[in-house]
């Protein structure tokens, strides 16, 4: 629950000093992932548990600045289509909900084509 305490009060620091729009979303959006990593790696040397949950609210609050940079950047980057980078980009940032999809034991049979079922073309 720290994580998504820390993105959630990351998110509305964000959002009150309108840091997508003040700064290049690609500093925002590495700043981001450098916190991430960093307290990501310290929660490994930490010898609480207060230290831990401090250290998982940091990484929420750090991956809070990552998320609306990188729709900012996915957004711009294609003008046909502008929905396919946003759709691959929360793809990749929530993984968890995609990690049903890669864990299903293999089969025999010929895997279905993923180009039918998405309502877009790459």
């Amino acid at each position: 629950m720290a994580v998504q305490g820390g993105f959630v009060a990351g998110t509305l620091v964000s959002a009150l000093l309108n840091l997508a729009d003040l700064v290049s979303p690609r500093w925002v959006f590495a700043v981001g992932c450098l916190g991430a990593v960093v307290s990501n790696a310290l929660v490994t040397t930490s010898l609480s548990a207060v230290e831990v949950v401090a250290w998982r609210f940091a990484t929420g609050s750090a991956l809070a600045l990552v998320y609306p940079p990188a729709m900012k950047i996915a957004a711009g980057c294609v003008v046909a289509q502008p929905t396919a980078p946003i759709v691959a980009t929360v793809a990749t940032i929530t993984p968890i909900r995609n990690v049903r999809l890669f864990m299903r034991p293999p089969s025999t049979a010929a895997a279905p084509s993923c180009e039918s079922a998405l309502p877009f073309t790459w």
